[in-house]
Formats: C-alpha cells, structure tokens, sequence
C-alpha cells in the first residue's frame, strides 16, 4: 500500500508539472502575431510644455515605445537656432538632449520633434510633429500658427517661419526663424512665436539645408504675410499646395533609327507637343551636308517622353546622321532653341501598316456626353491628315449617317466631333475605312474597322452647388471639384456675384471641393513665384469629401475663404 501512495503522489506531481507548464506555455503571444503599426508617441516632457525662468541646460523626452536614434537625431528642430552641436545622451526611451552652451536670457525656445522619426520595431514613423515651448525668462511667446500642405505625401514636408524680414527675405540664401514639420494628415503647427511679421512657406526640404534649392525643392508659397499682434495671437488656416519650380530646358535625351523610314526621339522631360510640326524637324548627313525634311511628327505608342517622325526621302548611310529640332518647349514653358543628336543608320525595312492602338468616348465604358459628344482615336504609325472623305463615318441605330468633324492632334490621332445634337440613350457605331490611312511608305490595312458607342443620359450624372464667401474684392471666385480617387478629373466652375455655383455633369464619385480667388485673372489657380516673388492665390477646402452619386446631386455647401 505505501509503494502505491507513492506511486500516486510521482504521478500526481507529473501531472502537476505538466499543467503548470502548460499555462505558463499558454501565456506566450502565439508566433507570427499581427504586424506593429502603431506610430511612437512622447509620453513625458522636462521642461513642461509652456514652462518659463528655465534654468536648464538640456530638455528630456520619453517615447512610448523604442526607436531609431538616428531618426531622433536627425529630426530635432529648435527655434530660434541655437549655435554650435547638440549632445545626446540616452538611457532606454528616454533622451536628453544637452545644448553645447547657456541659453539666451528672456528668450523663448520652440522645439519640434519632426514626423521622421521611426521605432525599432516596424519602422513606424510619428504620425505628426511634437511641439512644445519654454522660456529662459518670466514671459513666454504664446503665438500660434497652424495649417495645412496638400499634397499626396505631405508627411516630412518643413514648415518655416521667417520673421521681420519684409521685402529682404531670399528663402535660397536665409535660414528660418522657426521651423516645423507637416504630420502624414498634412497639418503642421508652429508654437513659441512673439508679435511681429511673418512670412512662412512650406517646403520640401531635400538635404535639411534649411535653404530652398530651386529645381530640387518643392516649395509651398504664403498668399500673403501674417501679422501677431499682440503675444497670444493665433493664426489657423494657412494652407499650402506645393510648386516644383522648373528652369531646366528640354532636350533630346535618345534618338534611334527603327527602320529606314522611321526615327524615335526620347526627350528629357514632358514636352508641350501641341507646339511641335514635322517643320521642326530636318535630317542632316554631315559628310554631304544635305537636308532631309520630315513628314509627319506623332505620339504613337511611345513611352511618356518618346514621339516618332516619320521621313519619306533615304538617307545617306555613309556619313554621321544627325536629326535637328528648332522651338522644343517643355509644359513649364521652357524653350530650347536649337539641338543636334546624332544617330546611326538602319536600313529595316518597314513591314507593317498604320493600326489603331486606341478609341475612346468620354466616359468609361465607351459613353459619349449627351451635349458635347466626342471620340478619340489613335493609330500606331503617322499618316497624311488630309485623309479622303468618307474614311471616318458614325452611324445611328437605323444605320443613318451622322454629319462629322475632325480635329487632328498630330499625325497619329484626331478627335472625331458631331455637327448635330444627338439624343441620349442613342447608340452609335464608329466606322474607319483603314485603307484610306497610308503610312509613309504607303502601306495600309484593307479592312473596316468597327466600334459601338452609347451617349450617355444625364440621370447618370451627379452635381454639386453651394455657396463660397469672400470679402476680397480682387479677383474673381472659382470653385473647384476634385476626384479623390485615382482618376484626377476635375470640374471648375466661375460663382456668380453672389457667390453662388451649381456644376452639373458630375461623374459619379467620391470629391473633394475647394475653392479660390482668381487674383491674376488667368481662370487657374496660381501657386505664386519664388523669382520674381510672387503671393501664391488664396483658397480653401471644404472640410467633407463629397460621395457624389448618380440622381443625387448634393447641394447646401459652404465655403468661407475668410476664416
């Protein structure tokens, strides 16, 4: 009997062990647990935010979780700009950052904590900028300025304060006054500032110079200056949209000979194509200095920067080839007069026929508007405008011929246009007799080329009217509705005198408004200049996106540009 309670009691703790062990096991978080995405936070704060007669000679602050002390490092902002470098010393998640002398007396200081610094984790970035303020004296500056950048990636974007500097200030030569950094929702706030006159922009600072750089830098300009009157002014709205200012003229980065009737030209950047004809274009051999004239200059099926000329008259394949270009104008309106690029000789010849690449109507899929309808077309190879009549005809559903207009693009695509108003609902049928469109070196498809289309009926629209409030008398107002989706299409309508606007045709989806004031008179909104100086045009957002559906149009919206 004592062999058995003995027995009992080995297997009575066994099991025991084994229960423990089993809870304790169950404690763990199981492997592969959800991904970190929560953004660090600063939890604790030496001095207080808004503590004055600091003494100090450092600050500390705690994060909520470990991070990246490089991220920290480098996303330190302090203003005014203390000379000479920081310290910084770190025990667990606690930093303190140690100033290399004695601060100024009765001076208040405005630390930012930028948006860039990351955890060690997931590399979770702040999801916006700490900022707080002391004073070395009795009084600390408690003015304010908040706002908002937008833009598709707003987060890191600096914001600079320059104060008192008027007419002087040159943002490619001048260090801020006060410095701080947009959150990933786009909003920013500058704290710790005195009365006075400032002048702040946006920017984004590529190498935290903290000088603009002019075709790095994108910069966001103020639509005027703003004033603190007294130590407890607060300034809210000063929104910004970011400019890429572009000095740099075109040219033609590729040339290459595809066949012996055809040239692609890769050029540097976008370039305004609308400005470009064959006539721009010649072909010389530099041995026998003879000049081949071009026939045709299209998009084709190129990539974003490539355009193709075509040429009928062989060239010379024993000397150095170049191809000329005269007037090349980029979007931004920068001009190259003149440029050779060499190229060499292919003597492939041209084996395929103009084709078409691409027909659209104006609204997917293959809708055309009930007003304005209207059909682009496209081909692959170049081809003589002047095309015989009869070679595009649009038929109705009792198989009618429509009178049509043709508006060439180029000499690869045109826009079919109507001379009639047609009903909605009507269904159409597109017919291009390819044999009429020769390539080059003549070549064409015999057949008919077939596509139906539908005009659109105005119940599958939406709309979106309101009224806009202003004060400022120097330009006109305009609003405008933006898609908040991939597609950026986008409705600009001019109020009335009242104020009032009501665009219609909306396609359904989900917008944001805004609205501006036409200073310029232009009927675009201006972003302002940074050489010769310019104020960018002010404007305003209106705080809800609009979920527009068809036959519900939403109307009662208000926009008050003055607050």
């Amino acid at each position: 009997m004592a062999a058995f309670k003995k027995t009992l009691n080995i297997i009575l703790i066994a099991y025991c062990c084994i229960l423990l062990f089993s809870r304790c096991a169950n404690q763990l978080s199981p492997p592969g647990g959800e991904i970190d995405r929560t953004p660090p936070q600063i939890i604790e704060l030496t001095p207080k935010d808004g503590a004055v007669n600091y003494k100090g000679r450092s600050f500390e602050i705690t994060f909520s979780e470990y991070v990246d002390k490089n991220s920290v490092k480098d996303n330190i902002f302090i203003s005014p700009k203390i000379p000479g470098e920081l310290e910084y010393d770190w025990s667990g998640r606690t930093l303190e950052v140690i100033f290399p002398d004695s601060l100024k007396a009765n001076t208040t200081y405005s630390v930012t904590i930028g948006t860039d610094v990351a955890d060690l984790n997931n590399r979770n970035k702040m999801a916006e900028a700490f900022n707080f303020s002391f004073s070395t004296g009795g009084k600390i500056d408690s003015c304010k300025i908040s706002g908002k950048v937008y833009d598709r990636q707003p987060a890191g974007v600096m914001v600079f304060a320059y104060k008192d500097k008027g007419d002087t200030l040159d943002v490619s030569r001048h260090i801020p006054d006060y410095i701080s950094q947009v959150g990933k929702n786009g909003n920013y706030l500058l704290t710790g500032l005195g009365y006075g006159d400032y002048l702040v922009f946006a920017m984004r600072d590529k190498l935290r110079d903290y000088i603009y750089k002019g075709g790095d830098d994108q910069i966001g300009i103020p639509a005027g200056p703003v004033f603190l009157k007294n130590d407890s002014s607060k300034i809210s709205g000063l929104d910004y949209f970011l400019l890429s200012e572009d000095t740099v003229k075109p040219h033609i980065n590729k040339v290459l000979m595809t066949d012996k009737y055809h040239l692609m030209l890769e050029f540097s950047k976008n370039i305004d194509s609308s400005k470009l004809k064959p006539e721009n274009f010649f072909i010389i051999d530099s041995t026998t200095q003879v000049k081949t004239g071009l026939k045709y200059f299209y998009k084709g099926q190129g990539k974003t920067d490539q355009f193709f000329l075509s040429f009928k008259d062989s060239v010379n394949n024993k000397g150095q080839l170049y191809v000329t270009v005269t007037n090349l104008i980029d979007l931004k309106g920068n001009k190259l007069d003149f440029e050779a690029a060499s190229f060499t000789y292919n003597s492939r010849p041209d084996t395929s026929a103009a084709k078409v690449i691409k027909i659209n109507g104006q609204y997917p899929p293959d809708m055309l508007d009930y007003e304005t309808p209207e059909i682009f077309v496209q081909f692959d190879d170049g081809f003589d405008n002047n095309i015989p009549a009869g070679s595009v005809s649009v038929l109705d559903s009792k198989g009618k011929s429509i009178p049509v207009k043709i508006n060439n693009l180029d000499n690869s695509s045109f826009i079919i246009g109507f001379s009639e108003k047609i009903k909605p609902k009507s269904e159409l049928m597109l017919q291009l007799e390819l044999k009429n469109f020769k390539d080059v070196s003549g070549k064409t498809l015999d057949s008919l080329y077939k596509k139906k289309f539908t005009i659109i009926n105005d119940i599958d629209f939406s709309g979106a009217s309101g009224t806009v409030i202003s004060s400022d008398t120097t330009g006109s107002v305009y609003v405008v509705l933006e898609k908040a989706e991939t597609d950026k299409k986008t409705y600009t309508q001019k109020t009335d005198k009242k104020g009032n606007f009501d665009i219609k045709k909306v396609v359904p989806g989900k917008y944001l408004v805004w609205s501006y004031i036409d200073k310029d008179k232009n009927k675009a909104y201006s972003k302002g200049k940074v050489k010769p100086f310019e104020f960018s045009e002010k404007f305003k957002f209106y705080s809800d996106t609009l979920n527009l559906r068809a036959r519900w149009p939403v109307g009662d919206i208000r926009i008050n540009i003055d607050k």
